[in-house]
């Protein structure tokens, strides 16, 4: 049985109507196997009427990476609303981190897909989302600098290169199940990362914060 909806709409119904049936082709087939004309024929609109709201398959494309980008800031907003610290806060945003991959099969397709990163760098590079990722770093940096001024954070640590090193991490997702044969639970895996990752920010013993002389 088909499942292309009958009829030709306009608006926001439409405009969903489309993200949503191009997200499940992306997530399946990857954006280069992507057919817009599978596309619409699933959706029940002409190719005209899809190119009204999308002037090429890449600009769909990036629609359908805008919206799973609210999705993302929503679940990591609940994911951290409750750190009480700047190493709690860090240890949640690690944990979200690792966990989001699994929960957008959309972005683990790209990665695979594209080990260049062609299409996200394209992505990326537009002015309002470096504009958006400029703001993200910064705001990482008022994390590190209020866990440093709280005694939680090492005073020595590189605030320019940290954040950068912590949004690598992510992409380590892709890589668990080579290095350890599956031969130990991905859960732990994570734990242990993390655990790692906080030993290396967390303030040692005798470290003074910024500013602080000797007594």
């Amino acid at each position: 049985m088909s499942s292309a909806l009958p009829g030709d709409t306009s608006g926001d119904d439409r405009r969903s109507r489309i993200l949503a049936v191009a997200r499940q082709h992306f997530e399946r087939y990857g954006y280069k196997r992507t057919v817009i004309d599978d596309i619409v024929a699933e959706v029940g609109i002409a190719k005209g009427s899809l190119y009204l709201e999308f002037p090429s398959k890449e600009s769909l494309f990036f629609a359908v990476l805008d919206a799973s980008r609210v999705r993302i800031k929503q679940r990591f907003a609940a994911a951290t609303q409750d750190a009480r610290s700047s190493v709690a806060w860090l240890r949640a945003m690690l944990r979200f981190t690792f966990a989001s991959l699994d929960e957008e099969p959309l972005m683990v397709k790209l990665l695979v897909e594209d080990p260049d990163f062609k299409v996200m760098k394209r992505f990326a590079r537009q002015d309002a989302k470096v504009t958006e990722a400029d703001a993200a770093l910064e705001h990482l940096r008022g994390i590190l600098r209020d866990g440093i001024a709280a005694g939680e954070i090492r005073p020595d640590l590189d605030l320019e290169v940290t954040p950068f090193v912590l949004g690598a991490l992510k992409f380590l997702h892709l890589h668990t199940s080579l290095a350890t044969l599956d031969r130990i639970d991905r859960s732990r895996l994570v734990d242990g990362l993390i655990d790692l990752v906080i030993a290396g920010i967390e303030a040692r013993p005798g470290d003074r914060t910024q500013g602080e002389t000797p007594g």
